[in-house]
């Protein structure tokens, strides 16, 4: 049973406000879960499975990126945010408030999707005390489903900078890709997908903190995810993440009891009794 439930807000290190959701359990096991979002996505989507872990004793925690969900403005045109500031000023800031309200409790996080990959674009890494990602890839578009390919490049060589510099933010509801994006989001987001390097181009461009990472991570990929496909979560695993204690994991659509798992529906209630128990499990463990 879940005893408490609220949204509030703290300032990011740049005076923007940052909207967080506290799930707290009637039975504290005395350890901390952050939850990171993926691209586009509102920390509402994950409250199902939050309050889940939260039944299991953690105090868990999500929240909206700026310009995302509660944490966006009311509009997004001229807006400023890219997803180095999701990492290096709005996860470091609630990582910041986690351990002041919560000094000496261990801490966790599961990175979803970009929730995951950014996690070295910032010293808010030396915070917690090990990683679960879900669908978090090296983004470059060769490594995405073969059948795909076309329409991925299509969509960000073309449609993300043009309909970005026509809207002054990138309408992602028009692809059915989440909330609306600011400019700088979008931008961010194709050198992620074009540039061979993906998230590591934009450690270049901002903190590489990578290397530093050695806590222990379950990194998972999803057999019909065409976005984070097999390989390219092995990329991640294999040339970005260099001295995590990286376990792998490759989770079947028939483990799901489901014809579809895909890049998103892992978190949905769904799957509660037959996959929910995989990352909750392993950090059990840690």
């Amino acid at each position: 049973m879940i005893t408490e439930t609220n949204v509030f807000e703290i300032q990011a290190s740049d005076h923007v406000p940052v909207s967080v959701t506290r799930f707290g359990p009637e039975k504290d096991n005395g350890r901390i879960l952050l939850i990171c979002s993926a691209t586009g996505v509102k920390q509402s989507f994950y409250a199902a499975f939050a309050t889940y872990a939260a039944e299991s004793g953690y105090t868990v925690y999500t929240f909206d990126y700026r310009g995302i969900g509660l944490s966006a403005p009311a509009d997004l045109n001229g807006f400023e945010a890219t997803m180095r500031d999701w990492a290096q000023k709005d996860w470091k800031t609630v990582t910041r408030y986690l351990t002041v309200k919560h000094p000496g409790s261990k801490k966790f996080l599961i990175g979803h999707s970009i929730g995951g990959s950014f996690i070295g674009l910032s010293d808010a890494h030396e915070a917690f005390d090990a990683f679960v990602t879900v669908g978090s890839q090296l983004g470059y578009w060769r490594y995405f489903d073969a059948s795909s390919k076309p329409k991925v490049l299509w969509f960000f060589h073309v449609a993300i900078p043009l309909l970005s510099v026509i809207k002054g933010y990138f309408p992602s509801a028009v692809k059915k890709l989440g909330e609306p994006l600011p400019y700088g989001v979008a931008f961010d987001w194709k050198t992620l997908i074009i540039h061979p390097k993906s998230i590591l181009a934009l450690a270049g461009k901002s903190e590489n903190h990578y290397e530093k990472i050695r806590q222990p991570m379950l990194m998972l990929s999803i057999e019909d995810d065409w976005m984070a496909t097999r390989l390219a979560v092995d990329k991640l695993a294999g040339e970005v993440f260099v001295n995590a204690r990286v376990e792998r994991r490759h989770i079947e659509v028939a483990e799901g009891g489901s014809s579809s798992i895909g890049h998103m529906n892992l978190f949905r209630s769904g799957f509660k009794y037959t996959l929910w128990h995989i990352p909750l499990g392993w950090l059990a463990k840690q």
